[in-house]
């Protein structure tokens, strides 16, 4: 009965850190700010200038004669510092914030591209099997250019959500 107790206790001491770090990993924020101003140029250019001497991460931006609307990727300490800063544009009208935890579309993109990955294994497999004239070859070959192709993709996407660890996706509207 102590080997038994002794075996849980090990586990769970081994384990249960790792389980908790995964519930913390890969997690974005996503903000959004609405400001509204009465001189609005004025204040426009006022952001536009923060953005620039700051050298913020531009994803999209889009200016007219009346709306200025941002979509920044930030680091935290990024973050704070225009947080600090957003009185000096204007009244900010609505700040909404959220937390994403990315872990499980991480795990379900891994899982798609191990799938992906032994299903082209498969066909290559059945390929080289094939007479390289015949009308089958061309479509189990076609099949795996396309395999190749989503494999590409979800590596990709893959990528872009284990750079998204601790970002603030920040879009300002003035």
């Amino acid at each position: 009965m102590f080997k038994v107790l002794t075996s849980i206790a090990i586990f769970f001491l081994t384990y249960l850190p790792l389980l908790s770090q995964t519930t913390f990993q890969f997690q974005s924020t996503l903000v959004d700010i609405s400001i509204t101003a009465l001189d609005f140029s004025g204040n426009s250019i006022k952001l536009n200038n923060y953005i620039t001497s700051h050298k913020l991460h531009v994803i999209n931006q889009d200016i007219s004669k009346t709306y200025a609307d941002y979509n920044l990727v930030l680091s935290e300490a990024q973050f704070k510092s225009i947080e600090d800063s957003l009185n000096g544009f204007g009244t900010v009208f609505m700040k909404k914030i959220t937390t994403v935890n990315n872990s499980n579309k991480i795990q379900e993109i891994q899982l798609e591209l191990k799938y992906l990955t032994e299903k082209k294994t498969s066909y290559l497999e059945l390929v080289s099997k094939l007479d390289s004239k015949s009308e089958s070859y061309y479509g189990f070959w076609k099949e795996v250019k396309i395999i190749e192709e989503s494999i590409h993709h979800k590596e990709k996407e893959l990528l872009n959500y284990n750079t998204q660890d601790d970002t603030y996706k920040v879009n300002i509207r003035l």
